[in-house]
């Protein structure tokens, strides 16, 4: 049986090199920590895809500082998703810098080219054996929600289109559905909701929608299917269902999605917490 593993980090906020978010939190900590889980399994992932808000205020000296952070995965495809923390030019850039030829490619593969729109739009296969990612930006420049305007969905319509044939997880910034933390669905995504449902119902190669942004483990629907919103390895949003709480952060125990797919329909998604746990200890001693 083969097996494709696709990691996802998410909100990750890196600030400039010696520098923490809001003066407290040390969001490098919580990527190296990330990261050396990753590097710690047995079996490493085929690719990792990042969903979005990777530095918080989209600055140049933060991107140079995520991509020192990122060095340790080096040897594993890293696709980048743009978030409302990010800037999608610089973002784009701290890709194709180095050695990152497939994104290149991937964001010149269609000829109607998302990129000719300024989005940071593309597909990749994962693995080997039939699996796709599509990433689509749901980013809004100067806005903390999301949209999807006709000329994204019909990019989505079309790509979906030319790849019948194959599994897709697709990978966005911005949750499609309400998660009951008023704070949070007030900045989601706010436009486009009912065309992503109808692009998705047309193309039941879709497995799985994955996303950021809520900065905790959550699961929903659109339409026939799942969504996964992946934590963060830094800090979470505070669960507050009142509509009223202003919210707020919270350092509960951070996170990433690990997705196993083993053939159409076998998509399974585990939650793993990040940092060092005793054990493994084998059953009965």
């Amino acid at each position: 049986m083969s097996v494709t593993l696709l990691a996802q980090l998410s909100d990750l906020h890196i600030v400039p090199a010696g520098e923490r978010l809001d003066g407290r939190i040390d969001t490098a900590a919580g990527l190296r920590a990330a990261v050396a889980t990753v590097t710690g399994w047995p079996q490493a992932p085929d690719a990792v895809v990042l969903t979005g808000d990777l530095t918080d205020a989209g600055e140049p000296a933060a991107y140079a500082h995520l991509r020192q952070l990122l060095v340790p995965l080096a040897g594993i495809p890293l696709w980048p998703v743009a978030g409302n923390h990010d800037d999608r030019s610089l973002l784009r850039a701290t890709w194709l810098t180095d050695a990152a030829p497939a994104l290149a490619a991937a964001l010149a593969g269609d000829g109607e080219g998302a990129a000719a729109d300024g989005f940071l739009q593309y597909t990749v296969p994962v693995g080997t054996a039939g699996l796709r990612l599509v990433v689509l930006d749901t980013a809004e420049a100067g806005q903390p929600w999301g949209r999807l305007c006709p000329r994204r969905l019909a990019w989505l319509d079309r790509t979906l289109a030319r790849h019948r044939d194959a599994s897709v997880i697709v990978a966005l910034h911005h949750p499609p559905f309400d998660s009951g933390i008023a704070v949070m669905d007030r900045i989601g995504l706010r436009e486009g909701r009912e065309g992503l449902a109808e692009v998705l119902a047309a193309h039941p190669q879709v497995e799985r929608v994955i996303c950021g942004h809520l900065h905790r483990n959550v699961h929903a629907s659109i339409g026939r299917v799942p969504v996964s919103c992946a934590p963060s390895p830094a800090h979470q949003i505070a669960l507050q269902m009142d509509p009223q709480a202003p919210g707020g952060w919270i350092l509960e125990p951070p996170g990433l999605h690990l997705h196993r797919w083993t053939g159409p329909g076998q998509l399974v998604t585990h939650l793993v917490p990040v940092g060092r746990f005793d054990g493994p200890h084998p059953f009965g001693r």
